[in-house]
């Protein structure tokens, strides 16, 4: 009775142990090729961010168009919103509301 609980216990370990490994087969190792591969990605996009960092030290900015006199004497065409009151302030009075929104009584 004793060498069935066993083998049924190892059979039990055996079965959730290969799940377990079967599960993590994908997974990421720690190896050298990967450790390596993920080194020069990391040296790649320090790279990439040097150069983008460079570029855009190298810009300059150019502000003498705002004191151009032509830029100073511009006209403005806007025109006036006039303020106009938006909804109603009786919001379920029907004497207020509007021919779609009323519902007749007439069957």
């Amino acid at each position: 009775m004793v060498k069935n609980i066993i083998t049924i216990f190892s059979i039990v370990v055996l079965l959730g142990l290969g799940y377990y490994l079967y599960l993590n087969q994908g997974a990421a190792s720690l190896d050298f090729v990967t450790s390596q591969t993920v080194s020069e990605q990391l040296t790649q996009n320090t790279q990439m961010y040097i150069e983008r960092q460079r570029l855009l030290q190298e810009v300059q900015l150019d502000f003498e168009i705002f004191s151009d006199e032509r830029f100073r004497n511009l006209q403005s065409f806007e025109l006036p919103v006039p303020l106009i009151p938006s909804g109603r302030e009786q919001l379920f009075d029907a004497n207020t509301a509007t021919p779609s929104a009323v519902i007749s009584d007439e069957s």
